[in-house]
């Protein structure tokens, strides 16, 4: 519309004031039939070609503005893809990632994310198998120390079930203000670089009070999940106590979770989810990768009801 108003605005007067000549010329053409004949002739072609000019001359003009202006704003508008330094993903890791621990001691507990918060609630996604202790008192320590009771609000309860996913919510109450983590809304891509944050338990058995925090690649993302929801391989290092810690790409946002470590001890974990037995070439590729549970799958987990 901008356009096709502005050529019609500025060339229809132009036409309006070329007629102009004419119209004289064919009130006063009684006096010299051919001087009029030929000087209308000669005027129209002229007008012609002068009217085609104008035209092409303000549509590129007007366009130009359109493409200066107009594309100007969109990019003003569009957001910028930031890439953030490693100083800044462990400082966001850092405060977003917390501690779960049960006051009955023991190996366990394990980490977790602050997601979002809501009426003096914050709400914290961390694995199934990291509070599945029955009538365990498990409390949250966040970054600046405090330590609060935590509530399970939601986890699943059948672990036979092609829909069963090792994720679980919790949530804390607190009138003070801490950051929350964002979903990316891009889809990761294998080979891009990962950050792994959690609290890992030490040799003496007792989960450490420091956030650890690993780098690697993101190396494989399978197209169905394994059993639990994992889907996401990447060559960090995640050690015991480190699942439910959060997973950031270069721009300090929430991919995924931790959950499956490298070589696991015990059994064969690397079974899809509906099903199917990975053969052993694959198992010998899988145990040489962290594995961990994306966004998406942490996001269909939410929208489930109770």
């Amino acid at each position: 519309m901008l356009v096709t108003g502005s050529w019609f605005s500025f060339t229809l007067p132009v036409i309006g004031y070329c007629q102009l000549p004419l119209v004289f010329l064919d009130r006063y053409s009684d006096y010299n039939m051919d001087l009029a004949f030929s000087l209308m002739s000669y005027l129209r072609k002229t007008h012609l070609l002068l009217i085609i000019a104008l035209s092409v001359a303000l549509f590129s003009l007007n366009r130009f503005w359109f493409n200066r202006f107009l594309t100007k704003d969109i990019k003003k508008k569009r957001p910028p893809d930031v890439v953030l330094s490693e100083g800044g993903i462990r400082d966001i890791a850092a405060k977003i990632t917390v501690r779960i621990f049960s006051s009955l001691g023991g190996d366990t507990g394990g980490s977790g994310v602050i997601i979002y918060h809501q009426e003096g609630n914050y709400y914290v996604i961390t694995c199934h198998h990291v509070v599945e202790g029955e009538n365990y008192p498990y409390k949250i320590a966040v970054y600046d120390g405090k330590i609060y009771p935590a509530e399970i609000v939601k986890k699943n309860t059948v672990t036979s079930s092609k829909d069963y996913y090792d994720l679980a919510l919790l949530r804390f109450a607190s009138q003070d203000k801490y950051p929350t983590i964002k979903f990316s809304e891009n889809l990761p891509r294998e080979n891009e670089s990962v950050f792994a944050t959690g609290f890992p338990f030490q040799q003496n058995l007792k989960q450490s009070m420091q956030i650890t925090h690993t780098r690697g690649i993101l190396a494989k993302i399978l197209d169905k999940p394994l059993v639990g929801g994992y889907q996401l391989g990447y060559t960090n290092l995640i050690h015991t106590g480190m699942s439910g810690g959060a997973i950031l790409n270069r721009r300090g946002e929430l991919i995924g979770i931790n959950g499956l470590g490298k070589f696991p001890p015990l059994g064969n974990p690397y079974v899809y989810q509906d099903g199917k037995q990975v053969d052993e070439k694959e198992i010998q590729d899988f145990s040489q990768l962290s594995w961990g549970i994306p966004v998406t799958t942490i996001q269909q987990f939410l929208n489930q009801s109770q």
